[in-house]
C-alpha cells in the first residue's frame, strides 16, 4: 500500500461546527438544511424528504416554498455553487467532513488489515481529526448526523489502537486500548492486544 495521502481539501464542515469554506453557519434552519443534505451527498434529497426532516411534526403552510427560501439563504450567504438543483430536490457539491470521516475509517481499517499499520495510524489520526465526538445529543437533522457518525469515530479510534500496538508502540496503546476494552469486553483483537502492551514479569534470579 502506497503511503497514505490525505483526501480532497474539505470545504464544508459539520461535525465540529458547521462552516463552509470557513465561513461559519449560525441559523439553525440552515444547518438543519445542510445536515439534512450531507446524509446523501451522491444523490441529493428530495424535497419531500427535507419538508419532513425539517418539520416533522408540524409544517409551515406552503412547505415547498420554505424549503426553497431556505436554500436561497444557504446560497445567498455561502455563494450559489455549494446547493444545486436535482430533479426532485438539491444536493451539496462539495467535499464535506461527514463524508470524508467515512473514507478515513474504512482506508484505516483496510490499512490495517494488511498489515500497513504507519498507514493505518496516519489515516486513522487524520479522522479523528475531524472531529471530538460532542453534538450528538440533540433530536434536531444535525445532531442525528452526528450521531450516525460515532460508529466511523469509534471505528478510528480501536484502529488507532491497534495499530498503535501492533506497531510494537505498547505503551502509547495501553490506555487507549484499555478504554475500548471497557466498552467492547467482547472484542477479542482488543483484549490480545491489551494483553501484549502490559510489562512481561522479569525472571527471578536462583537464590
Amino acid at each position: 500500500m502506497p503511503d497514505y495521502s490525505p483526501v480532497v481539501p474539505i470545504e464544508l464542515t459539520l461535525l465540529s461546527k458547521v462552516a463552509y469554506r470557513g465561513q461559519e453557519v449560525t441559523a439553525p434552519r440552515l444547518r438543519a438544511v445542510l445536515a439534512l443534505l450531507a446524509g446523501d451527498v451522491k444523490r441529493g434529497v428530495s424535497i419531500g424528504a427535507l419538508i419532513d426532516g425539517l418539520w416533522p411534526d408540524e409544517q409551515p403552510e406552503n412547505p415547498a416554498k420554505a424549503v426553497h427560501i431556505l436554500v436561497s439563504r444557504i446560497r445567498g450567504q455561502l455563494g450559489p455553487d455549494l446547493v444545486v438543483n436535482t430533479p426532485t430536490g438539491y444536493r451539496i457539491d462539495a467535499q464535506v467532513d461527514t463524508e470524508a470521516i467515512l473514507t478515513y475509517a474504512s482506508d484505516s481499517a483496510k490499512a490495517l488489515t494488511t498489515a500497513h499499520f504507519e498507514t493505518a495510524l496516519a489515516t486513522a489520526a487524520a479522522g479523528l481529526g475531524l472531529w471530538n465526538g460532542e453534538g450528538t445529543d440533540g433530536t434536531d437533522p444535525l445532531s442525528l448526523l452526528r450521531l450516525e457518525r460515532k460508529q466511523a469515530r469509534r471505528s478510528l479510534l480501536r484502529t488507532h489502537a491497534l495499530a498503535l500496538s501492533k506497531a510494537g508502540k505498547h505503551a502509547e496503546a495501553k490506555v487507549p486500548l484499555e478504554d475500548l476494552v471497557a466498552s467492547s469486553s467482547h472484542d477479542e483483537e482488543l483484549l490480545l492486544e491489551l494483553i501484549r502492551t502490559q510489562p512481561r514479569p522479569t525472571a527471578q534470579r536462583a537464590l
